[in-house]
Protein backbone atom coordinates (compact mmCIF):
# COMPACT_ATOMS: atom_id res chain seq x y z
CA UNK A 1 0.00 0.00 0.00
CA UNK A 2 1.39 3.36 -1.00
CA UNK A 3 1.28 5.64 1.99
CA UNK A 4 3.23 8.41 3.64
CA UNK A 5 3.32 9.47 7.26
CA UNK A 6 4.20 12.85 8.70
CA UNK A 7 5.27 12.40 12.31
CA UNK A 8 5.41 15.25 14.80
CA UNK A 9 6.28 15.51 18.48
CA UNK A 10 8.62 12.52 18.47
CA UNK A 11 10.30 13.79 21.61
CA UNK A 12 7.05 13.44 23.55
CA UNK A 13 6.84 9.76 22.65
CA UNK A 14 10.46 9.05 23.56
CA UNK A 15 10.25 10.92 26.87
CA UNK A 16 6.98 9.15 27.68
CA UNK A 17 8.48 5.73 26.99
CA UNK A 18 11.49 6.46 29.21
CA UNK A 19 9.26 7.78 31.99
CA UNK A 20 6.99 4.71 31.83
CA UNK A 21 9.99 2.36 31.93
CA UNK A 22 11.47 4.19 34.92
CA UNK A 23 8.13 4.05 36.74
CA UNK A 24 7.79 0.31 36.13
CA UNK A 25 11.36 -0.33 37.29
CA UNK A 26 10.84 1.68 40.47
CA UNK A 27 7.68 -0.22 41.39
CA UNK A 28 9.23 -3.59 40.53
CA UNK A 29 12.12 -2.87 42.87
CA UNK A 30 9.71 -1.65 45.58
CA UNK A 31 11.45 1.66 45.98
CA UNK A 32 11.37 5.05 44.35
CA UNK A 33 7.81 6.09 43.49
CA UNK A 34 5.08 5.23 45.97
CA UNK A 35 1.94 3.34 44.81
CA UNK A 36 -0.10 6.45 45.46
CA UNK A 37 1.75 8.22 42.66
CA UNK A 38 1.29 5.40 40.13
CA UNK A 39 -1.91 6.83 38.50
CA UNK A 40 -0.26 10.23 38.13
CA UNK A 41 2.88 8.68 36.66
CA UNK A 42 0.91 6.54 34.20
CA UNK A 43 -1.27 9.49 33.17
CA UNK A 44 1.80 11.64 32.56
CA UNK A 45 3.48 8.86 30.58
CA UNK A 46 0.36 8.43 28.42
CA UNK A 47 0.24 12.18 27.84
CA UNK A 48 3.79 12.12 26.57
CA UNK A 49 3.17 8.99 24.49
CA UNK A 50 0.09 10.39 22.70
CA UNK A 51 1.18 12.14 19.51
CA UNK A 52 -0.44 13.90 16.61
CA UNK A 53 0.14 12.01 13.35
CA UNK A 54 -0.75 12.77 9.76
CA UNK A 55 -1.08 9.64 7.62
CA UNK A 56 -1.50 10.01 3.85
CA UNK A 57 -2.91 6.92 2.12
CA UNK A 58 -2.08 7.45 -1.55
CA UNK A 59 -3.69 4.18 -2.63
CA UNK A 60 -7.10 4.93 -1.10
CA UNK A 61 -6.70 8.65 -1.75
CA UNK A 62 -7.45 9.54 1.89
CA UNK A 63 -5.61 11.55 4.50
CA UNK A 64 -5.94 10.59 8.18
CA UNK A 65 -4.87 12.95 10.94
CA UNK A 66 -5.40 13.05 14.67
CA UNK A 67 -4.09 11.76 17.98
CA UNK A 68 -2.48 8.33 18.20
CA UNK A 69 -1.03 6.36 21.11
CA UNK A 70 2.56 5.43 20.24
CA UNK A 71 1.81 6.34 16.58
CA UNK A 72 -0.32 3.17 16.16
CA UNK A 73 -3.47 3.13 18.31
CA UNK A 74 -5.98 5.83 17.22
CA UNK A 75 -7.37 7.97 20.03
CA UNK A 76 -9.14 10.76 18.15
CA UNK A 77 -8.81 10.97 14.37
CA UNK A 78 -10.31 12.58 11.29
CA UNK A 79 -10.16 11.66 7.63
CA UNK A 80 -10.57 13.63 4.44
CA UNK A 81 -10.75 12.49 0.79
CA UNK A 82 -7.78 13.90 -1.08
CA UNK A 83 -9.90 14.79 -4.12
CA UNK A 84 -11.80 17.31 -1.95
CA UNK A 85 -8.59 19.08 -0.91
CA UNK A 86 -7.72 22.05 -3.11
CA UNK A 87 -4.93 23.76 -1.20
CA UNK A 88 -2.87 23.79 2.01
CA UNK A 89 -3.25 26.88 4.17
CA UNK A 90 -0.81 28.32 6.67
CA UNK A 91 -2.00 31.22 8.80
CA UNK A 92 -1.21 33.07 11.99
CA UNK A 93 -3.69 32.95 14.85
CA UNK A 94 -3.63 35.34 17.80
CA UNK A 95 -5.68 34.14 20.75
CA UNK A 96 -5.93 36.76 23.50
CA UNK A 97 -8.49 34.81 25.51
CA UNK A 98 -6.08 31.95 26.28
CA UNK A 99 -3.41 34.00 28.01
CA UNK A 100 -2.92 34.18 31.74
CA UNK A 101 -1.11 37.55 31.87
CA UNK A 102 -2.91 39.46 29.15
CA UNK A 103 -0.32 38.94 26.41
CA UNK A 104 -1.44 37.42 23.13
CA UNK A 105 -0.67 33.76 22.45
CA UNK A 106 0.38 33.15 18.86
CA UNK A 107 -0.09 29.88 16.98
CA UNK A 108 0.23 28.76 13.37
CA UNK A 109 -2.51 26.35 12.19
CA UNK A 110 -1.94 24.26 9.07
CA UNK A 111 -5.21 23.37 7.31
CA UNK A 112 -6.49 21.62 4.21
CA UNK A 113 -8.90 23.80 2.25
CA UNK A 114 -11.56 22.44 -0.10
CA UNK A 115 -15.25 21.62 0.06
CA UNK A 116 -14.64 21.51 3.81
CA UNK A 117 -11.85 22.87 5.99
CA UNK A 118 -9.71 20.44 7.97
CA UNK A 119 -7.27 21.71 10.59
CA UNK A 120 -4.42 19.22 10.41
CA UNK A 121 -1.97 20.56 12.98
CA UNK A 122 -1.35 23.66 15.11
CA UNK A 123 2.21 24.78 15.83
CA UNK A 124 3.68 27.30 18.23
CA UNK A 125 6.78 27.72 16.05
CA UNK A 126 6.45 29.54 12.73
CA UNK A 127 9.43 27.69 11.23
CA UNK A 128 8.07 24.24 12.17
CA UNK A 129 4.63 25.16 10.83
CA UNK A 130 6.10 26.37 7.53
CA UNK A 131 8.23 23.24 7.06
CA UNK A 132 5.25 20.98 7.83
CA UNK A 133 2.92 22.92 5.51
CA UNK A 134 5.43 22.78 2.65
CA UNK A 135 5.99 19.06 3.16
CA UNK A 136 2.23 18.42 3.17
CA UNK A 137 1.67 20.54 0.04
CA UNK A 138 4.55 18.81 -1.73
CA UNK A 139 3.25 15.32 -0.95
CA UNK A 140 -0.31 16.17 -2.00
CA UNK A 141 0.80 18.31 -4.97
CA UNK A 142 -1.33 21.22 -3.78
CA UNK A 143 -0.71 24.95 -3.77
CA UNK A 144 0.36 26.48 -0.45
CA UNK A 145 -1.62 29.55 0.62
CA UNK A 146 0.44 31.42 3.19
CA UNK A 147 -1.33 34.22 5.04
CA UNK A 148 0.82 34.18 8.19
CA UNK A 149 1.92 37.77 7.51
CA UNK A 150 -1.48 39.16 6.57
CA UNK A 151 -1.60 39.23 2.78
CA UNK A 152 -1.98 35.81 1.18
CA UNK A 153 1.00 34.48 -0.76
CA UNK A 154 0.45 31.51 -3.10
CA UNK A 155 3.19 29.09 -4.13
CA UNK A 156 2.70 26.09 -6.36
CA UNK A 157 4.12 22.67 -5.31
CA UNK A 158 7.07 22.90 -7.70
CA UNK A 159 8.01 26.30 -6.25
CA UNK A 160 8.20 25.29 -2.60
CA UNK A 161 11.92 24.49 -2.64
CA UNK A 162 12.88 27.41 -4.87
CA UNK A 163 14.78 30.38 -3.56
CA UNK A 164 13.43 33.88 -4.15
CA UNK A 165 15.65 34.48 -7.18
CA UNK A 166 14.87 31.10 -8.75
CA UNK A 167 11.13 31.55 -8.30
CA UNK A 168 11.14 35.03 -9.85
CA UNK A 169 12.91 33.68 -12.93
CA UNK A 170 10.59 30.65 -12.99
CA UNK A 171 7.62 33.03 -13.17
CA UNK A 172 9.24 35.01 -15.95
CA UNK A 173 10.03 38.01 -13.76
CA UNK A 174 13.46 39.63 -14.05
CA UNK A 175 13.58 42.67 -11.74
CA UNK A 176 15.71 45.55 -12.91
CA UNK A 177 17.92 47.64 -10.67
CA UNK A 178 15.64 50.10 -8.83
CA UNK A 179 15.97 53.60 -10.22
CA UNK A 180 13.04 55.29 -8.50
CA UNK A 181 15.16 56.54 -5.62
CA UNK A 182 15.35 55.41 -2.01
CA UNK A 183 13.58 58.39 -0.50
CA UNK A 184 14.90 61.34 1.44
CA UNK A 185 15.80 59.45 4.63
CA UNK A 186 17.80 56.49 3.24
CA UNK A 187 21.34 57.06 1.98
CA UNK A 188 22.75 54.56 -0.51
CA UNK A 189 26.40 53.79 -1.26
CA UNK A 190 27.22 51.53 -4.25
CA UNK A 191 29.90 48.91 -3.64
CA UNK A 192 31.79 46.48 -5.85
CA UNK A 193 29.37 43.61 -5.18
CA UNK A 194 26.31 45.30 -3.81
CA UNK A 195 24.79 48.33 -2.16
CA UNK A 196 25.08 49.67 1.38
CA UNK A 197 22.14 51.57 2.82
CA UNK A 198 22.10 53.75 5.90
CA UNK A 199 18.68 54.06 7.50
CA UNK A 200 18.05 56.60 10.27
CA UNK A 201 17.15 55.65 13.80
CA UNK A 202 13.60 56.02 15.06
CA UNK A 203 13.90 57.20 18.68
CA UNK A 204 11.09 57.66 21.13
CA UNK A 205 10.28 61.27 22.11
CA UNK A 206 12.68 62.78 24.62
CA UNK A 207 9.84 63.43 27.06
CA UNK A 208 9.09 59.69 27.25
CA UNK A 209 12.74 58.95 28.03
CA UNK A 210 12.82 61.66 30.74
CA UNK A 211 9.49 60.55 32.23
CA UNK A 212 10.58 56.93 32.53
CA UNK A 213 13.82 57.70 34.32
CA UNK A 214 12.09 60.25 36.56
CA UNK A 215 9.75 57.46 37.69
CA UNK A 216 12.69 55.07 38.24
CA UNK A 217 14.62 57.65 40.27
CA UNK A 218 11.54 58.49 42.34
CA UNK A 219 10.85 54.86 43.20
CA UNK A 220 14.52 54.27 44.00
CA UNK A 221 14.54 57.27 46.35
CA UNK A 222 11.42 56.09 48.18
CA UNK A 223 12.83 52.57 48.54
CA UNK A 224 16.17 53.90 49.81
CA UNK A 225 14.53 55.75 52.70
CA UNK A 226 11.75 53.26 53.53
CA UNK A 227 13.16 49.79 52.90
CA UNK A 228 15.80 48.15 55.01
CA UNK A 229 18.57 45.57 54.58
CA UNK A 230 18.11 42.87 51.97
CA UNK A 231 14.78 44.30 50.80
CA UNK A 232 16.46 47.54 49.82
CA UNK A 233 19.19 45.69 47.90
CA UNK A 234 16.73 43.44 46.07
CA UNK A 235 14.37 46.23 45.01
CA UNK A 236 17.20 48.50 43.89
CA UNK A 237 18.80 45.65 41.94
CA UNK A 238 15.52 44.98 40.12
CA UNK A 239 14.98 48.66 39.38
CA UNK A 240 18.56 48.98 38.15
CA UNK A 241 18.13 46.00 35.81
CA UNK A 242 14.92 47.55 34.42
CA UNK A 243 16.67 50.89 33.93
CA UNK A 244 19.58 49.25 32.06
CA UNK A 245 17.22 47.30 29.82
CA UNK A 246 15.11 50.34 28.98
CA UNK A 247 18.22 52.46 28.34
CA UNK A 248 19.42 49.79 25.90
CA UNK A 249 16.01 49.82 24.19
CA UNK A 250 16.05 53.62 23.85
CA UNK A 251 19.59 53.59 22.41
CA UNK A 252 18.75 50.70 20.07
CA UNK A 253 15.73 52.47 18.64
CA UNK A 254 17.66 55.73 18.19
CA UNK A 255 20.63 54.06 16.47
CA UNK A 256 20.80 54.07 12.66
CA UNK A 257 20.77 50.79 10.76
CA UNK A 258 23.40 49.82 8.18
CA UNK A 259 21.91 47.43 5.61
CA UNK A 260 24.13 45.72 3.03
CA UNK A 261 22.62 43.84 0.09
CA UNK A 262 24.76 41.72 -2.25
CA UNK A 263 23.94 38.89 -4.69
CA UNK A 264 24.95 36.46 -1.95
CA UNK A 265 23.37 37.77 1.23
CA UNK A 266 21.54 40.46 3.17
CA UNK A 267 22.98 41.65 6.46
CA UNK A 268 22.31 44.52 8.81
CA UNK A 269 23.97 46.10 11.81
CA UNK A 270 22.08 48.17 14.37
CA UNK A 271 23.81 49.17 17.62
CA UNK A 272 24.99 45.84 19.13
CA UNK A 273 22.75 43.66 16.93
CA UNK A 274 24.03 42.01 13.73
CA UNK A 275 22.20 39.51 11.53
CA UNK A 276 22.88 37.89 8.17
CA UNK A 277 20.81 35.73 5.84
CA UNK A 278 21.96 34.15 2.60
CA UNK A 279 19.75 34.95 -0.38
CA UNK A 280 19.93 31.29 -1.41
CA UNK A 281 18.00 30.51 1.81
CA UNK A 282 15.34 33.18 1.26
CA UNK A 283 12.15 31.73 -0.23
CA UNK A 284 9.82 34.69 0.32
CA UNK A 285 10.22 38.42 0.68
CA UNK A 286 7.20 39.74 2.55
CA UNK A 287 6.38 43.41 2.85
CA UNK A 288 3.65 44.45 5.28
CA UNK A 289 2.42 47.97 5.93
CA UNK A 290 5.56 48.97 7.86
CA UNK A 291 7.83 45.92 8.08
CA UNK A 292 9.82 43.64 5.78
CA UNK A 293 10.66 39.97 6.38
CA UNK A 294 13.01 37.55 4.65
CA UNK A 295 11.48 34.12 5.12
CA UNK A 296 13.11 30.71 4.67
CA UNK A 297 12.79 27.16 5.95
CA UNK A 298 15.52 27.58 8.56
CA UNK A 299 14.97 31.11 9.83
CA UNK A 300 13.08 34.35 9.40
CA UNK A 301 14.89 37.69 9.42
CA UNK A 302 12.93 40.88 9.92
CA UNK A 303 14.47 44.26 9.20
CA UNK A 304 14.26 46.42 12.35
CA UNK A 305 13.07 49.50 10.51
CA UNK A 306 9.63 51.06 10.07
CA UNK A 307 9.42 52.30 6.50
CA UNK A 308 8.31 55.92 6.24
CA UNK A 309 6.49 55.55 2.91
CA UNK A 310 6.01 53.24 -0.08
CA UNK A 311 8.98 54.72 -1.91
CA UNK A 312 11.38 53.54 0.78
CA UNK A 313 9.78 50.12 1.08
CA UNK A 314 9.55 49.52 -2.66
CA UNK A 315 13.17 50.54 -3.19
CA UNK A 316 14.52 48.09 -0.60
CA UNK A 317 12.17 45.32 -1.82
CA UNK A 318 13.15 45.80 -5.48
CA UNK A 319 16.84 45.95 -4.57
CA UNK A 320 16.69 42.63 -2.70
CA UNK A 321 14.74 41.01 -5.55
CA UNK A 322 17.28 42.25 -8.09
CA UNK A 323 20.22 40.94 -6.05
CA UNK A 324 18.46 37.60 -5.47
CA UNK A 325 18.08 37.05 -9.23
CA UNK A 326 21.68 38.11 -9.84
CA UNK A 327 22.90 35.70 -7.18
CA UNK A 328 20.89 32.80 -8.61
CA UNK A 329 22.15 33.43 -12.13
CA UNK A 330 25.76 33.68 -10.95
CA UNK A 331 25.36 30.44 -9.00
CA UNK A 332 23.92 28.80 -12.14
CA UNK A 333 26.90 29.96 -14.18
CA UNK A 334 29.26 28.50 -11.59
CA UNK A 335 27.39 25.20 -11.62
CA UNK A 336 27.59 25.08 -15.43
CA UNK A 337 31.32 25.81 -15.36
CA UNK A 338 31.93 22.98 -12.87
CA UNK A 339 30.30 20.37 -15.10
Amino acid sequence: MKSRKLFVQKKRYLIGAVFAAATAASIANQHGLDWLYLPVAVAFALYLAINRVTHIDLERNIIHFGWYLVFIIPVQTQRAPLEECQSVQLRKKIDKSRTSRGSARVSYPVSLKGTADYEVKVFRSEIKARVFAEKLARLLQLALHDSSYGRRKIRQPQELDMSLGERLLHRGKRPSYPTGGSGARIRTTPEARGVRLRMPGQPLPLWAFALFFAVIISIGTVVWFTADGIQRVMVLAIMGAIAIYMAYAFIYMASPMALRVTPDQVNYRKFLSRRTMKLSEVEQLILTRLDMYLVGDKKVMGLPYDFHDKQEANYVRDLIRYMAVQGWEHAGMRRSADR
